[in-house]
Formats: structure tokens, C-alpha cells, sequence
């Protein structure tokens, strides 16, 4: 190989007249190859026309008339004052409804615009009272109701009115004004918020555990008649794909934390560039009579690396969270007042209450969807957009919705967020269940 190409360099140093003899070969080769790099051009223009149909078809034709055909059921779940649960009953609830996860064949997926279902946690605070809700597709009504009554077993559970339509979201401005933003991580989905576990008062003698909703119904109840909090987390399980690509990112996180995260190769263009200018040396260490030593070769190394507590805390944060099941889900939050009441440090009360769950991760505003985050050209007239687009979003539970999209959390770190209040959370305006007067349905399943 390496004779060949010395011969080629030769020949075309020695004179230019090999080089124009080359013309005619080249030009044959071209009329040969026409034919077959014709073929691959139609093959691939075929192969990109068929895939922009189907994507076409699957979006705007058989994915929203399969979004018509799901319906939801919306419930409202009381508990009594003396409730024993912790996070960790809706913890173990969440885990056993991603069983509503499902695989579709070629066909629903491909043709029927099949699109796997979700559910969304919910939360309506206003001065009167504090309220829990579920949003819930038709079909897994008797599922939800029996994993709610396994866990929670004095709970109340009964169908509810969406609270969220008594607004219009194309009144905006008109009849009240809103604040909204969907809540996103500051790093890496790999990496966890505080969770429930991690909540406690070690100075206290007898109960340790701090629910975090305490503060959260305090501070989304403790304001002026006519206003409103309410938040949202949809949850929606993630294909088995899904989770083996996030705990794949997980891991090549932890490497890079090492310091053993495998580099990428050179390119083509590199290694082509290697090549040639590895030629000339070789020749000179040949006439030199010099043979490559082994550090030349790039002789192997014992590479010692010592963690800090901060490295080794984030590995173990990480490693935690990709080794259970997770979810892929949004948070979303919503303010609402009166028109001309709509008071700016209410939109601090609404944002603070989640930067209690930093921990290795943390919660902020989307700046994609947060309505107040424009300052720039027509800044009212996008402001206002965005204020009906987070409301409607959050009126239809998308799980996309115009920011950066759905995160993955575990089925703790979605428990931490929302769970049920019991006995630990004591707000006056929270709505509560008679202890001793309510059980569950016989025909709803225990799980």
C-alpha cells in the first residue's frame, strides 16, 4: 500500500503529463458509477418521501383522532386528620401505576397514531379551601381507585368537576390574569432532587419527619380572595428503550465524573491527515535505522484519581436514581388573580416553595414558557400568548407543552412533589374525610 501511494507521489512530482493521462480513467469511472449513485439518490429520496408521509399522517391525521377517542375522569381524594400515611404510600402508588404502560404492535403504532397513555397529580389552592385531584384516562378508573384504596385505606375518592374550566384561557385579561411556567431541572435529569427521605428535624424528640407540603399549602392558601394556586405533575411511563438510553446517559455521566469516560475516536478526515503525514517519518526513522520505542507507542500509564466528597456524593446521587423505575414527567405551575390584582411578589410565593426539593438537582422556571420571561419586542402581545398557552396546556394536561419538554423522575422524587396530605400536613382550609365513615367500594380491587 504504502509502495503504491510512493509511486503515485513520484509519478506526479516527476512531471504533469501522468496527471492529464489520468483524466480519461477518471471520466470512465464517473459514466461507470453514474448509474449506481443515480439509483442510491432515487433510493434515499424514496426512502425520506415515505417517512415525511407517514410522520405527516401519524401527527396530523391518526395521532389527534386517537387523542379523541381516550376519555378522562378527573377525582378528588380526601383523607382524614388522623391519617398514618407517609410519601411513601404514594411513592408505592405511583410505582404501581406505570403498569398502565403498553407496548403497541406495528400497526396501533405505525397506523392507528396509538400515543401511550399518562395521568396527571393535581392541586387546586384558594383561600376557602385546598384540594387534591386525579386526571385519569376512563379505562384505568377501577385500577387507580383500587391502588389508592391499597395504600390509603380510609381515603374518600369520588368523581369531580374539572375546577379548571371556570376559566377561559382566551379570557385572559379580560376577566383575570395569570402567571404561569412549566418547572424544569437546573442540571441533568441523571441527577435527583431532595427527596421525602431526606426530610426530618434531628433535634426533635419524638416525630422527625417535616412533610414538605406543609409549606407549600401554607404559603398556595394563605392569600387574597379571588386568587388562585395550582399545580400540576403529569406523569407519563417511558418505554423500556427509553429507560435503557437514560441509564446509559446516566453512566456515561458517572464516567466523565471518573475521569475514565472513553474519548472519541478521531474522524475520518483525521486519521486520513494521520496517514500521510506518518509517511515522511517513517522513512526518515528507516534511513536513521530508529525503531519506535515503547513511550513512543503511547505506553500504558497507571492513572490514579482521588475523589472529592463532592464527586463522590454526585456519583452515589446518580447511581441511586438510574438504578429504580422512572417516569418521564412535568411540573407545572399556575397563578391566578383577579384582573388588576395580579400582585408580582405572589409570583415569588409561587416559585419558592419548590426550591425546598434542591438537592443534588433542583426546580426552576422554564424561560421557554414562563409568561413573564419576555422583555423584548411587543413584549405584551407575546406575554399575553403566553399566559393563554401555559393555561390551556394546563387546562389539557399536555405532556409536552411549547418548553424544553417532559424529564425523567423517579417514583420518589414524584411522591416528594405530590402525595396525599395525611396526618402530617395541618392546614384549616384543607378539605378532610370523616375518619370511620367511608370505605372502599367491594367492587373496587385492593392492590
Amino acid at each position: 500500500m504504502y509502495t503504491g501511494i510512493m509511486l503515485l507521489v513520484s509519478q506526479g512530482l516527476s512531471s504533469s503529463a501522468p496527471s492529464t493521462l489520468l483524466v480519461p480513467e477518471f471520466l470512465d469511472m464517473v459514466v461507470t458509477l453514474a448509474p449506481v449513485l443515480l439509483g442510491l439518490a432515487w433510493l434515499l429520496i424514496t426512502f425520506f418521501a415515505l417517512w415525511f408521509a407517514r410522520e405527516l399522517y401519524g401527527f396530523i391525521i391518526a395521532v389527534p383522532i386517537y387523542l379523541g377517542t381516550i376519555k378522562y375522569t378527573i377525582l378528588q381524594v380526601v383523607l382524614p386528620e388522623d391519617a398514618e400515611e407517609t410519601p411513601k404510600s404514594m411513592e408505592d402508588a405511583i410505582s404501581h401505576w406505570g403498569g398502565i404502560h403498553y407496548n403497541p404492535d406495528v400497526k396501533e403504532r405505525y397506523f392507528d397514531g396509538f400515543v401511550d397513555w399518562w395521568y396527571s397529580l393535581e392541586v387546586q389552592c384558594t383561600p376557602e379551601k385546598v384540594r387534591y385531584f386525579l386526571f385519569i384516562p376512563t379505562i384505568f378508573r377501577p385500577f387507580f381507585e383500587g391502588v389508592i384504596y391499597g395504600q390509603y385505606p380510609e381515603a374518600e375518592i369520588q368523581e369531580a368537576e374539572d375546577y379548571t374550566l371556570n376559566y377561559d384561557y382566551r379570557r385572559v385579561r379580560q376577566d383575570f390574569e395569570v402567571y404561569g411556567t412549566d418547572m424544569i431541572l437546573s442540571l441533568d435529569d441523571v441527577y435527583p432532587i431532595r427527596s421525602y427521605t431526606q426530610y426530618g428535624d434531628p433535634l426533635s424528640p419524638t416525630e422527625t419527619f417535616i412533610d414538605p407540603h406543609q409549606s407549600m399549602i401554607e404559603a398556595y392558601s394563605n392569600v387574597n380572595p379571588g386568587e388562585e394556586y395550582w399545580f400540576q405533575v403529569i406523569v407519563w411511563p417511558a418505554s423500556p428503550a427509553k429507560k435503557k438510553s437514560w441509564v446509559a446517559k446516566g453512566e456515561k455521566e458517572i464516567a466523565q465524573i471518573t475521569g475514565r469516560a472513553k474519548e472519541a475516536g478521531p474522524g475520518f478526515f483525521k486519521q486520513l491527515r494521520k496517514f500521510f503525514t506518518r509517511i515522511p517519518q517513517e522513512v526518515v526513522n528507516v534511513l536513521r535505522g530508529r525503531h519506535a520505542s515503547a513511550g513512543e507507542e503511547g505506553e500504558e500509564q497507571l492513572d490514579v484519581h482521588f475523589f472529592d466528597p463532592v464527586e463522590t456524593i454526585k456519583m452515589e446521587s446518580i447511581l441511586r436514581k438510574i438504578s429504580r423505575d422512572v417516569y418521564r414527567c412535568m411540573v407545572r405551575l399556575i397563578y391566578i388573580a383577579p384582573k388588576g390584582k395580579l400582585h408580582k411578589p405572589n409570583i415569588g410565593r409561587a416559585i419558592g416553595p419548590f426550591k425546598q426539593f434542591w438537592g443534588a438537582n433542583a426546580f426552576r422556571p422554564d424561560p421557554k414558557t414562563k409568561s413573564n420571561g419576555v422583555d423584548y419586542i411587543m413584549k405584551e402581545r407575546r406575554r399575553l400568548y403566553r399566559e393563554r398557552t401555559i393555561l390551556a396546556e394546563y387546562q389539557w394536561r399536555d405532556p409536552l407543552g411549547m418548553g424544553r419538554g417532559p424529564y425523567m423522575l423517579t417514583a420518589e422524587e414524584v411522591a416528594t412533589v405530590y402525595h396525599f396530605p395525611t396526618k402530617w400536613i395541618q392546614a384549616p382550609v384543607l378539605e378532610r374525610a370523616k375518619a370511620g365513615t367511608y370505605s372502599a367500594p367491594e367492587e373496587v380491587p385492593y392492590v
